[in-house]
């Protein structure tokens, strides 16, 4: 395409002939083929915003930019309605600003730190942008650099806005950035989808298989007996938080609020989600797949439990570190799990730092003995041995993850709030 104008109903040289709302130019360096599929991957979206599309290279943006005869485009630039010019990492977030489901980004950008961590991010790409376009003699994958950045920003984000708040407040705001993060990170890695299905994924549904739920063949409809199990699960989770954990003394009472949260939410409510995707044609299995009747500690993490968060180490640890072996990446994958569980657990309570760590790298090397020639002499990779060594090892140190500070300074007072205690 070079310096010439793509022609699709989303870039246009004259907005009083567009009857949309009218928001700005985004220019981007038409001679980069990274800043190319950029823009055609998202201008269909924010055209619908009242965004379009434009070449730096045309001579009258040179010309609102300052660029000299010659001068390359050192980064990409946003021209607003009103005539005020943004560029790099300034014009992503002032762009974020118009857009209802991108304006979090704007906010956070207000954060000094995050405005520094957003302005180096961005000038890691522009001095790479080339090469992630496949131009220096070696064919790469789309950029991944833009998909990396929410990731990064959001959790700090939310760290910086709510510190001071109340311990569940802060849990929920990092929990919802790590998981708007990792979202975005899933949705980018996929060859564009339609708008409605990538909006879908995005809002609606709680997996991390974009792939599956954008692109997969339509699965089989679920029957009334799997929508039925959703519904019981969602009632015993809520007589369990609501009815029960409240004449229970001591610590009971809040372990028990607990189980009944992840039995209405995590397999009640996920399941009626997934079940209502499937019946409109889209690939969600279930994230909880019978974790109760898991046959060993690998079972229950990679097959069993959130399997959300299993689609994730697949895609982003596992596959890409395969060449190191299976023992390697496992352990990382466990390492992170426990260092994102910090920020979601031990940051909020203010307290018992290292301990989330400790148990997610007590599973890891709980799944590598599994896995190794003494564990398989043992039987813990099947049968009774095998049930039995899964939940001791999963169930039995479940206090070090959800530690005792967790539970005083966090999960009590939002229990309190929920009504439940």
């Amino acid at each position: 395409m070079n310096a010439t104008r793509a022609r699709s109903a989303w870039f246009y040289s004259d907005p009083e002939a567009d009857p949309r709302p009218f928001a700005g130019w985004i220019c981007y360096d038409a001679d980069c083929r990274a800043c190319r599929g950029i823009a055609g991957r998202f201008a269909p979206l924010l055209c619908n915003y009242g965004y379009l599309f434009e070449p730096i290279q045309v001579p009258w943006v040179r010309r609102r930019l300052g660029l000299r005869p010659g001068e390359p485009p050192s980064e990409m630039a946003f021209l607003a309605g009103g005539g005020r010019a943004f560029g790099g990492a300034e014009a992503v977030s002032e762009i974020a600003r118009g857009i209802w489901w991108a304006w979090p980004l704007w906010l956070a950008s207000r954060v000094p730190v995050v405005a520094r961590m957003l302005g180096a991010a961005y000038g890691w790409f522009s001095a790479r942008r080339h090469c992630l376009g496949g131009e220096c003699g070696v064919e790469h994958a789309p950029p991944a650099a833009p998909g990396w950045i929410p990731l990064a920003v959001l959790p700090a984000a939310a760290v910086a806005a709510t510190l001071r708040a109340p311990g569940w407040i802060v849990m929920a705001a990092v929990a919802g950035a790590f998981f708007a993060g990792f979202k975005w990170l899933t949705w980018w890695r996929v060859p564009r989808a339609p708008l409605g299905r990538s909006l879908a994924y995005l809002f609606l549904w709680p997996g991390m298989d974009a792939a599956r739920f954008l692109r997969a063949p339509a699965p089989a409809r679920p029957g009334a007996g799997e929508w039925g199990a959703a519904a019981l699960k969602i009632m015993l989770g809520a007589a369990l938080l609501w009815g029960v954990a409240r004449h229970l003394p001591g610590p009971a009472a809040p372990w028990t609020a607990m189980a009944g949260i992840i039995l209405a939410l995590h397999c009640g409510l996920f399941h009626a989600l997934s079940c209502g995707w499937r019946a409109r044609g889209a690939d969600a299995r279930p994230l909880m797949n019978a974790p109760l009747l898991a046959a060993s500690p690998a079972d229950f993490w990679r097959g069993r439990w959130n399997l959300a968060f299993s689609d994730l180490a697949r895609d982003l640890v596992v596959r890409p570190l395969r060449r190191l072996g299976p023992a390697a990446p496992m352990l990382l994958v466990f390492l992170a799990s426990g260092l994102i569980h910090e920020l979601v657990v031990s940051l909020p309570a203010r307290a018992g730092w290292g301990l989330p760590t400790l148990y997610f790298v007590a599973q890891g090397l709980g799944v590598a003995l599994e896995k190794s020639a003494v564990g398989k002499r043992l039987g813990l990779d099947r049968g009774l041995s095998g049930r039995a060594f899964a939940w001791a090892l999963v169930a039995l140190p479940a206090p070090i993850l959800f530690h005792p500070p967790f539970v005083e300074n966090v999960v009590t007072p939002m229990l309190r709030v929920l009504g439940a205690l």
